[in-house]
């Protein structure tokens, strides 16, 4: 079994973390241009990962596998390298946010389907939706309560 490790995110990540959030975001959201992704890998990088709560999934070989970005009990981004998708990390990394807060909520889109099926097992349950005004698709709200 490999030993795997869950600390806060350095600045030293970013590379890391934004190289495994652009081959994610490709493969998960794979409806939306690749060009999207890249217009805003910057603005990932020096606004959103340091202003939220981040944590990284590290593992023994000390590989970023996954990362989770909280901005309150806001899932502001949760995203797992595909080479190492299906393996549990996703749920490890929500856990230890299910550890910190008693409720969560994030906002998926409607046509990633593994996320929404994810989410669901996860204990997450659908409480609206809108239409992302950036990328002009549907999303869905979902929240989680503990108890």
């Amino acid at each position: 079994m490999i030993r795997t490790m869950i600390r806060k995110y350095i600045p030293e990540d970013a590379t890391a973390v934004i190289d495994l959030w652009l081959k994610a975001s490709a493969i998960s959201h794979s409806f939306i241009e690749y060009d999207y992704w890249l217009k805003n890998a910057d603005a990932m990088k020096s606004v959103y990962l340091p202003m939220a709560n981040t944590s990284v999934y590290v593992t023994e070989q000390g590989e970023i596998a996954g990362f989770i970005a909280l901005v309150g009990n806001l899932v502001a981004a949760l995203f797992v390298s595909p080479t190492h998708q299906n393996c549990g990390i996703g749920s490890v990394l929500l856990r230890e946010a299910k550890e910190r807060f008693t409720s969560l909520e994030l906002y998926v889109y409607a046509l990633n389907g593994p996320a929404i099926r994810f989410y669901t097992r996860n204990g997450f349950e659908r409480r609206g939706s809108h239409t992302d005004p950036n990328t002009g698709e549907l999303q869905y709200r979902m929240e989680f309560h503990a108890g």
